[in-house]
């Protein structure tokens, strides 16, 4: 298991004196305007969770889309602002985005790349204004490094489908940058990528990074595939990278985790007096609860999942009045603004309002949608009570609700039912009941598998997952990447020293 203090050891030491910097589209730190002033809130996902103490240990920057009603109120005239606001760490750079730079990211983002890569039956959007539109915004966030790093050596990582052509126009202006990026979504097979009518040119932007990451093998193979199909490369298959002109980019696969830790702590160190009260908060006293937790998209199976409860309890009608899922889900953000989303939030809830008039009691119902926000303390302790994770998206790059379910498990009183079609999937398949997530039936039955496990066979069964969790943690994937970071440009420089 890799630790916060090796990671930061690690970055201070081979990238001492350079200027490292991270870019994304989502900030580690948000400023909200509020009736007493400005409010900080920081960033709960896995990325800031390892990277925001590294970047505070190094002095680094990060780029981000500054989209939060106070993000602006504190930063100067670049859009920089110091954070954590208490004691100002390092800096976090905002970018302003327009309405209609807005609305391209949000087209071609969640609108064309991730029905693309999640293997949707949505038809992605293809608008060709919206594509030059996005490489605009790419080319902007590029600007805005290079004026934090100027024409010295820096390491650039970033982050996701939003800035596939960024490196592009990195490496137009400064060849001493050490750029990689992390994928967080699927990579699809390249009969489907090549529907996009810039697929070509979305890979060749790609191929600017020194590195390229994504969450398994398959998904990089996957990549290469698609090099092969549409770019004058050649692929270098013992080092695994693709070559063209005087471009040479590494693929590999970096397992996203979470902090074990931190989530096996909060595990062991619920009092019975606030379990309780969280019982009651959500009315699961003596009940039999599954868990589930995502954005409201059409690849996380929700409609799947609300087939399988009414199918359950038609055919068990002995868990009336005893199942309950939980799932805490919540249309956001750019999926919020795509009719498809809407169309999916919209069919979804009708169908859970059939399904719980259909069984529902004065005191009871079996589904219960929870969209307001919830602390990952809740989350953890909800976890806990749980007598089963279900976690069946059509289609996902990792996915750490899985893993993070898992981990708030050391009472070893559980079951984890994940979809085949998850990346974590690959790591948990030992210890969870893999089921595909079109088959009713398969969840179904899944869900009699865990109400009849024994005590035995769940204990060995999350010992098996938690180890692996724990023996790979998201400081190891920090480190990972920017080891493999560290390599290239040790590489760049002793070819350029030869020549």
């Amino acid at each position: 298991m890799g630790s916060l203090k090796d990671l930061k050891k690690f970055v201070k030491k081979r990238f001492s004196g350079q200027t490292v910097v991270i870019a994304s589209k989502s900030e580690p730190y948000s400023h909200f305007k509020k009736v007493d002033g400005i409010k900080e809130k920081k960033g709960a996902d896995g990325l800031v969770t390892a990277l925001d103490p590294v970047m505070q240990a190094i002095d680094g920057s990060w780029l981000a889309f500054g989209l939060s009603d106070g993000d602006f109120e504190l930063t100067d005239s670049k859009g920089r602002v110091r954070v954590p606001i208490a004691d100002g760490k390092y800096t976090l750079r905002r970018i302003k985005l327009t309405e209609k730079e807005k609305k391209a990211m949000t087209n071609v983002g969640p609108g064309s790349f991730w029905p693309l890569s999640h293997l949707s039956f949505y038809r992605p959007l293809f608008v060709k204004s919206d594509w030059e539109e996005y490489k605009k915004i790419n080319k902007k966030v590029a600007e805005h490094i290079l004026n934090e790093v100027g024409n010295k050596k820096a390491v650039i990582w970033l982050q996701d489908y939003h800035l596939a052509m960024c490196a592009k126009y990195l490496k137009e202006k400064n060849k001493n940058l050490t750029i990689g990026l992390f994928w967080h979504i699927p990579w699809p097979d390249w009969e489907i990528f090549i529907r996009c009518p810039w697929a070509g040119e979305a890979i060749a932007g790609l191929l600017h990074n020194d590195l390229l990451g994504f969450h398994t093998k398959h998904y990089c193979n996957n990549f290469i595939r698609c090099c092969e199909r549409t770019q004058q490369s050649k692929i270098d298959r013992d080092y695994h990278a693709v070559l063209k002109g005087d471009l040479y980019t590494k693929v590999k696969d970096f397992p996203i985790s979470i902090n074990f830790d931190k989530f096996d702590n909060w595990g062991k160190q619920f009092t019975e007096s606030y379990l309780e009260k969280v019982k009651e908060k959500y009315n699961i006293k003596n009940k039999i609860v599954a868990i589930s937790v995502e954005r409201f998209v059409y690849s996380k199976g929700i409609k799947e999942k609300i087939i399988a409860v009414n199918e359950l309890l038609s055919k068990r009608p002995d868990l009336i009045g005893k199942f309950v899922l939980l799932d805490f889900s919540k249309i956001t953000g750019s999926y919020s603004n795509l009719s498809e989303g809407l169309d999916y939030y919209k069919e979804c809830t009708e169908l859970i309002i059939k399904v719980n008039q259909k069984y529902a009691t004065s005191k009871w119902k079996p589904i219960n949608l929870i969209e307001k926000k919830v602390s990952q303390k809740e989350l953890a302790a909800l976890y806990r009570l749980s007598q089963i994770g279900l976690i069946v998206p059509l289609h996902d790059g990792m996915n750490l609700v899985a893993k993070e379910y898992v981990t708030c498990k050391s009472n070893f009183k559980g079951v984890l039912i994940l979809s085949e079609f998850a990346g974590a999937a690959l790591e948990l398949k030992d210890g969870a009941i893999i089921v595909n997530p079109f088959s009713t039936s398969q969840i179904v039955e899944a869900i009699e598998k865990a109400l009849s496990m024994s005590s035995f066979e769940k204990k060995w069964r999350l010992q098996v997952q938690r180890e692996r969790i724990r023996d790979h943690d998201v400081f190891d994937w920090a480190k990972e990447f920017f080891k493999e970071l560290y390599i290239l440009k040790s590489k760049k420089e002793l070819i350029k020293n030869v020549h």
